[in-house]
C-alpha cells in the first residue's frame, strides 16, 4: 500500500523541542560576550533634523560607537516596494518610530544610557494624523512629492447609471481601525561580520528579499550577505518589512569579528513597526426587487502612515476584492493612499481584502432586510458561479462559493433555525457570511517558489526551501509532501529552511502562498528525485523502470516484491552509476495583470 503521509495526523516536527524549551528564538541567540545595539527614535512625529551631537554618549564607559546616517555605507534606504524610508534619518523624521542614531556598547544597560546622552536638535514641523488633514491643499508635505502615495481605479460597466436604475440602494461609510500584530516573539537577533561576510540571524518573512534590502542599504555585494531565520513565534504580516536586520548589519560592519545583538521591548516594537491600514470606505450597493445585484460604487481612503511599505499592493488587493465573491455587473472602485505622520501601514493578514469583506457583507445583510429576503437566499442568488467575473472582470473558471455556503447552512441547520431553542445565559443567533481571498501576490506580479531535494548516503532525504516557518507549519508541509511523493517514512525526511546561502528562493511566507507555491515546487523536485531512484533501482535490479515502486523507503519490483533495495542501497548504487541524487523544482503559475 502506498504511503499516505499527506493528510495524516502527523506530529509537528518541531513540537518536542518547543515543549522541552530547546527551541532557539531570536532572544536565545544572545551570549555573554555579545555586543549590544540600541536605536534612538525620533522625538517628534514630524521635524527637520538640524544637528546630532553624540560626543557625550561616546564618552560613557562601555560605549563603543554611536552611528548616524553619515556612517551608513550604502543607500541608507529600505522599503519592500518603494525605497522611501531611511535606515537612520539625517534630514527629516516623519513619525515617532523613525530611527536617528544607533548605539553599540558592551552591555545593554550602557547602550540604553547612551541613548539619553545623544543631543538631537530639531525644527518641529506641523504634523497630520488623519486623512482629511493630509488631503487639505495647505497640509504640510510629509514627502516632497506630496501626501498621496498612489491612486487605484477599477471601472466595469456603468455603475452610476446602474445605481440610478436600481430598485433598492443601500449605502454606508465605514471606518476600520489601526491594528498591531502583537506577535509574542519580539524582534530580536544577532549579526556578525567575519571574513568579508555579514551573517544576520533575525526573524522575518522573506529572507531572500531581506538579503537584497540589507545589501542595498549597506552597500554590500549580495553574495557577502547571509540571512538565517531562527525559530519564530508569529508574524501575521508584521515581519514583512525590515525590522532590525539593517541596524544589526550596520553595527556588525563597524565592529568586525564581534557578535552584535539587538532586541526590542514591547513598547519599542509597537512604536517602530508597521500596522494594519485604517481604511475609510464609502460603499453604495444596488439591486433589483428580486434581489439581483446591479451595481457597486466604492470609494476607499487608505491611511498609509509615514511610508509606503506594502501600501500599493494592499490598495490593489482591496480594490480587486471590493465586491468579494459576488456577481456584480457594474462596478466603480476608487482607492486613494494617503500619507500621515503615524506608523507606516503595511502587510497584515487579509491585506486589504479583510476590510472590504467587513463592508460588503454588512451591506449584503442590510440589502436583505430592505428587500425582505432571507440573507442566505440573497447570497445564493448572487454568488459567482463557474464562468462568472469578479470585481476586475477576471473570469473564475471553477467557483465553489455556493457549495461552501450550502455545506455550512446544512451543518448549522439554517432552514430549521430556532431562535427560541434553550440557550442558558445567552441569546441564540444565526448568521452567514461569504468572503473570498486571492492567494499569492496577484496583479501580474511575478510569483514563484523553488525547492531542492537530495538523497544522502545514509538514506535520509533532505528537502531545501527558502520559505520561513513563522508558526504556520511549513516545516511539516515540505517534509510531508516530500515523504509522500518520494515514498519514504516521514522520519526519513529532513527539511532545511530559511538560509540564503543554502536554500533556494521560495518567496515570502505571506499571501497564503507557501503551501500552494512552495508545496508545489517541493512536489516537482521530489517527483524528479523519485524518478532518479526508480532509474537506479531498475538498472541495479535489472528490471523495467515502470515496474519499480518506492514505498516505505524501499524500491521493489511490483511483480516480484522480494527484489528490493533500501534508500541507503539506492544512494550507494546511484553514486557508482553517476546519478546526482539531487533534483530541483520550480513552480510559477501564470498571473494575470489588470488591464
Amino acid at each position: 500500500m502506498r504511503t499516505t503521509v499527506v493528510g495524516s495526523d502527523a506530529p509537528r516536527l518541531d513540537a518536542a523541542d518547543k515543549a522541552a524549551g530547546r527551541t532557539r528564538y531570536g532572544q536565545d541567540l544572545f551570549t555573554k560576550t555579545s555586543l549590544h545595539a540600541k536605536v534612538l527614535r525620533a522625538a517628534h512625529a514630524h521635524a527637520e533634523i538640524l544637528s546630532i551631537d553624540a560626543r557625550e554618549a561616546e564618552r560613557l564607559p562601555g560605549v563603543l560607537s554611536v552611528l548616524t546616517h553619515l556612517d551608513v555605507p550604502g543607500t541608507n534606504l529600505h522599503g519592500l516596494i518603494r525605497r522611501d524610508q531611511e535606515v537612520l534619518c539625517g534630514r527629516k523624521v516623519r513619525y515617532l518610530g523613525d530611527a536617528v542614531a544607533l548605539v553599540v556598547a558592551r552591555s545593554e544597560e550602557a547602550a540604553v544610557e547612551a541613548l539619553g546622552k545623544i543631543r538631537v536638535e530639531y525644527r518641529p514641523l506641523a504634523a497630520v494624523f488623519d486623512i482629511d488633514e493630509a488631503l487639505r491643499p495647505d497640509a504640510p508635505r510629509i514627502h516632497d512629492e506630496g501626501n498621496v502615495l498612489s491612486e487605484k481605479r477599477i471601472r466595469k460597466g456603468d455603475a452610476p447609471r446602474a445605481l440610478a436604475e436600481s430598485d433598492v440602494v443601500v449605502q454606508d461609510t465605514l471606518q476600520t481601525q489601526i491594528v498591531d500584530h502583537a506577535f509574542l516573539d519580539l524582534e530580536a537577533g544577532r549579526a556578525r561580520y567575519h571574513r568579508a561576510v555579514l551573517t544576520i540571524e533575525v526573524s522575518g518573512q522573506w529572507i531572500h528579499e531581506e538579503r537584497r534590502l540589507v545589501a542595498l542599504a549597506l552597500g554590500l555585494p549580495l553574495e557577502r550577505v547571509r540571512i538565517l531565520q531562527p525559530a519564530t513565534g508569529g508574524a501575521f504580516g508584521g515581519r514583512e518589512d525590515i525590522s532590525i536586520q539593517i541596524y544589526l548589519g550596520l553595527a556588525a560592519l563597524r565592529h568586525p569579528g564581534k557578535t552584535v545583538c539587538l532586541r526590542y521591548s514591547r513598547s519599542e516594537s509597537m512604536v517602530a513597526r508597521h500596522k494594519r491600514h485604517p481604511i475609510r470606505i464609502h460603499y453604495r450597493l444596488g439591486a433589483r426587487r428580486d434581489g439581483t445585484l446591479t451595481a457597486a460604487e466604492v470609494t476607499v481612503w487608505v491611511d498609509k502612515g509615514a511610508y509606503a511599505s506594502t501600501g500599493v499592493a494592499v490598495m490593489r488587493k482591496a480594490s480587486s476584492h471590493a465586491t468579494g465573491p459576488y456577481r456584480v455587473p457594474h462596478v466603480s472602485v476608487d482607492v486613494v493612499g494617503v500619507f500621515t505622520n503615524k506608523n507606516p501601514c503595511g502587510a497584515m493578514r487579509g491585506f486589504g481584502a479583510a476590510q472590504m469583506a467587513v463592508t460588503y457583507e454588512g451591506l449584503i445583510d442590510r440589502l436583505a432586510v430592505a428587500l425582505g429576503m432571507d440573507k442566505a437566499e440573497l447570497r445564493r442568488k448572487n454568488l459567482i458561479r463557474s464562468g462568472d467575473g469578479v470585481t476586475t472582470g477576471q473570469i473564475v473558471p471553477h467557483a465553489t462559493a455556493v457549495d461552501c455556503m450550502e455545506a455550512v447552512l446544512e451543518r448549522i441547520g439554517w432552514s430549521n433555525r430556532n431562535y427560541d431553542a434553550p440557550a442558558p445565559k445567552c441569546r441564540r443567533g444565526y448568521g452567514v457570511s461569504v468572503i473570498c481571498f486571492g492567494l499569492g501576490y496577484g496583479d501580474g506580479f511575478p510569483d514563484a517558489s523553488r525547492a531542492r531535494c537530495l538523497l544522502r548516503s545514509d538514506g535520509v532525504v533532505e528537502v531545501y526551501s527558502g520559505g520561513v516557518d513563522v508558526g504556520q507549519g511549513l516545516l511539516n508541509m515540505v517534509a510531508q509532501i516530500t515523504a509522500e511523493e518520494v515514498g519514504v517514512p516521514l522520519e526519513r525526511v529532513r527539511p532545511i529552511l530559511a538560509d540564503t546561502d543554502r536554500t533556494p528562493e521560495s518567496g515570502s511566507s505571506s499571501a497564503t502562498r507557501q503551501t500552494y507555491f512552495t508545496g508545489s515546487a517541493v512536489h516537482i523536485a521530489a517527483a524528479e528525485l523519485k524518478k532518479q531512484l526508480q532509474d537506479i533501482a531498475a538498472a541495479h535490479l535489472e528490471e523495467l523502470v515502470y515496474e519499480i515502486q518506492i514505498e516505505n523507503g524501499e524500491a521493489y519490483n511490483i511483480h516480484r516484491p522480494e527484489r528490493r533495495m533500501t534508500l541507503r542501497d539506492l544512494a550507494r548504487a546511484g553514486k557508482k552509476r553517476g546519478f546526482s541524487l539531487e533534483a530541483h523544482g520550480v513552480f510559477k503559475p501564470p498571473t494575470m495583470p489588470e488591464d
